[in-house]
């Protein structure tokens, strides 16, 4: 029996999706990434594919395949189960790299992986050795098994999964996208849990990291994944050196959604605007508003002025200063002590100061 508590919580999470790429020191670029999801984020689709250079066309065969992608999503994105929407991809996906292949008379092939992913139930079908990573807790719950030589001898305990990515046989695959020999899709599936992470990447990516080096980014916080993913990204390439891949990695997170989170911000900026109307009017109709009645109007005027864009700063008259008086300054009858006049000698034609002539626009 389900526990409800826990399907609550889950039913309150969404898929949050942060992606990089790099080119390495290639020449091109023939990773490409797709990632498409509903509204709200509760529907996720995500394919990485990285085109096989060594045959002729790989970027154009990488794309082939995330185009086949996005009309599957247009197409199909709410009609079939998981497990034959993933089989209909990679069929298609496999014919568009070999129609690409005609047309550009080349060899083209891709490996690639994708996820479907619906509300908490995760499913995704790869081909080659594009891998993806299901992470909980820090730890690697599974991983997709590689089309490859290495994966082999990996398996045999011929090497370490550390030596994996830098083994001689490390470009030797077993299947991929395109070619005479349709592919045979590696299923896998999980139930998700709220804060768990799939990580999906090319060869460049994985191959030049540590495993607890990508368990590490999932344990990143919402917003400083994306920062995080691009380090990585930078990280493994510079580990690469001189013949580093091509490197793409989406990273989708199952996290908690912040619900009605817009609608508390509206709430409460309604409930200060309305309590400082009340003020407002309250100190209007208090009895000492008529003694300040003049400064009330003229705070007004003020206001229409500024809303209607006739305000101006008032422009001090310096031709023509005033003086008071002494009969304005003292009161009457009181004697006011004045220093007798000065004589003062009348100005020469040479202490008038001329002024500058006024600057003219070329």
């Amino acid at each position: 029996m389900s526990d409800p508590l826990k399907n609550e919580a889950r039913s309150a999470c969404m898929w949050r999706v942060v992606q990089a790429m790099h080119p390495g020191k290639r020449l091109r670029q023939e990773d490409a990434v797709g990632v498409w999801q509903s509204e709200p984020e509760t529907t996720l689709f995500v394919v990485v594919a990285d085109g096989a250079g060594g045959h002729g066309g790989g970027a154009e065969a990488s794309t082939a395949a995330v185009a086949a992608a996005e009309r599957q999503w247009t197409e199909r994105s709410d009609g079939p189960e998981a497990e034959a929407f993933l089989r209909s991809w990679m069929s298609s996906a496999h014919e568009a790299v070999n129609r690409e292949a005609r047309g550009n008379d080349a060899d083209a092939r891709t490996v690639a992986v994708a996820l479907i992913a619906k509300g908490n139930r995760a499913d995704w079908a790869h081909a080659g050795d594009c891998r993806l990573y299901h992470i909980r807790n820090g730890e690697i719950q599974s991983r997709t098994r590689d089309d490859s030589v290495v994966q082999v001898l990996f398996e045999q305990g011929t090497i370490t999964e550390a030596e994996m990515g830098t083994h001689e046989d490390q470009n030797r695959l077993l299947q991929a996208l395109g070619g005479d020999d349709p592919p045979k899709a590696r299923l896998g599936g999980a139930e998700i849990q709220p804060g768990d992470v799939l990580l999906l990447c090319s060869d460049g990516f994985w191959e030049n990291l540590e495993p607890q080096e990508i368990t590490q980014l999932a344990g990143i916080p919402l917003k400083r994944r994306q920062k995080a993913l691009e380090k990585a990204v930078h990280l493994a390439v510079e580990r690469g050196g001189q013949k580093a891949d091509n490197t793409s990695v989406v990273m989708a997170g199952f996290d908690q959604a912040k619900v009605g989170s817009g609608w508390l911000r509206i709430v409460c900026f309604t409930v200060i605007l309305f309590s400082v109307a009340s003020l407002t009017w309250a100190a209007l109709q208090s009895p000492l508003t008529g003694r300040f009645e003049h400064v009330i109007k003229a705070f007004r005027q003020w206001w229409v002025e500024i809303d209607m864009g006739t305000y101006s700063e008032p422009v001090p008259n310096f031709s023509e200063p005033t003086s008071a008086t002494p009969s304005a300054i003292n009161p009457p009858n009181v004697q006011t002590l004045v220093d007798p006049p000065r004589e003062s000698a009348s100005p020469s034609p040479t202490s008038v100061e001329t002024p500058p002539a006024p600057l003219r626009n070329p």
